[in-house]
């Protein structure tokens, strides 16, 4: 198959790799990493660590995209680093709620307002996401993109790591095995696995993590694991999170650290992920006599709900008719669905 860049016609050709074995050495770290640590997210054995923090997204609502926000779509007008966003008075809205934030049982968005103290104070919206409470001349902050990082930051750690590899060996790429954009041609390449993700494994330059994995997708999707033939560095963006890692040099990471464009932080192996909720800590209550510049915590979806009525509950007779009429289809070959066009079998004349 073909990457293509976005803005340019040139390809770049990505191959299937014709073996797994070249990449047990990770499959291998990863299953001794921790799911819930960075070990579990990038192998372990390099000199030095860096989490790059995917950007926030700075939102504006006008009449001219406000019918598009209402439709779903997203309006990213400006990229925040996380410190920025930790200064800012905007309210802050996840797409989704983390497991200990979840109400009822339910996922919803929650957005976080900060107090002048520094705090925060956290509210769970309506049902219906936050599309449908957006008006005109709103204006908020949406939470990283998770699972992809930005392709102008990919295109900085590029050069990045151009300075450290060998560019006549062609790198490994490992995309994970759930992405919907994955093709027959796709799924057949080889693959690794931990308990819990899958990695389609594929070979191409360098170069080529510029540019977007999937042809037919107007989305950009950077690969979720990228290293070289020796191994020197490795790259890891996992689906559910807010950072990509990377492990190399001491040399290599501090470039990283001191790349500009790129808003990083060194790790250890031992660190938990790295996510923006960490930064808007400690929640409060809001305090009774501060204001708060009004979000979208009081507003309420203007679509109607329709309620679940359960099925009533059947009698014990009437359970036993059930059941004895599902057994007799059954024993005729007849499914529950299709029973209404079972053929009858003609008797025999005398």
């Amino acid at each position: 198959m073909r990457v293509v860049d976005a803005k340019e016609t040139k390809t770049v050709t990505i191959k299937p790799a014709s073996s797994a074995i070249g990449a047990k050495w990770l499959e291998s770290a990863l299953r001794r990493g921790t799911f819930s640590r960075v070990s579990g997210l990038i192998p372990g054995g390099f000199e030095a660590y860096a989490a790059l923090r995917h950007p926030a997204y700075r939102c504006f609502s006008t009449k001219s995209n406000l019918a598009d926000i209402r439709h779903g779509k997203h309006i990213r007008s400006e990229m925040l680093r996380w410190s920025e966003v930790a200064k800012s008075d905007l309210p802050v809205v996840y797409g989704r709620t983390s497991y200990e934030e979840s109400v009822d049982g339910h996922v919803r968005q929650t957005q976080y307002r900060r107090l002048p103290d520094g705090t925060w104070v956290r509210d769970t919206l309506a049902d219906g996401g936050l599309s449908p409470l957006i008006r005109g001349g709103d204006e908020w902050i949406e939470g990283p993109v998770e699972g992809c990082f930005e392709p102008e930051h990919t295109k900085s750690l590029h050069r990045l790591l151009a300075r450290f590899t060998d560019g006549a060996e062609p790198c490994w790429f490992g995309i994970w095995e759930g992405w919907g954009f994955l093709t027959d041609s796709h799924r057949r390449a080889p693959k690794i696995g931990t308990r819990y993700r899958s990695w389609l494994l594929f070979r191409a330059p360098l170069k080529s993590m510029d540019q977007s994995f999937f042809r037919d997708n107007p989305s950009y999707h950077s690969p979720n694991l990228i290293w070289p033939e020796d191994r020197s560095w490795c790259v890891a963006t996992e689906i559910d999170l807010e950072a990509t890692y990377v492990g190399g040099s001491e040399e290599l990471i501090a470039a990283v650290l001191a790349e500009r464009s790129l808003e990083s932080e060194r790790v250890s192996l031992d660190d938990p992920p790295a996510m923006l909720r960490n930064l808007l800590q400690p929640v409060v209550k809001q305090p009774a006599d501060v204001s708060l510049r009004e979000g979208f915590e009081t507003r309420k979806n203007p679509h109607k709900r329709r309620e679940f009525k359960p099925p009533p509950l059947m009698s014990r007779s009437e359970r036993f008719a059930h059941w004895l009429q599902l057994t007799r289809w059954k024993m005729r070959g007849q499914s529950y669905e299709f029973k209404a066009y079972a053929k009858r079998k003609k008797k025999p004349r005398d």
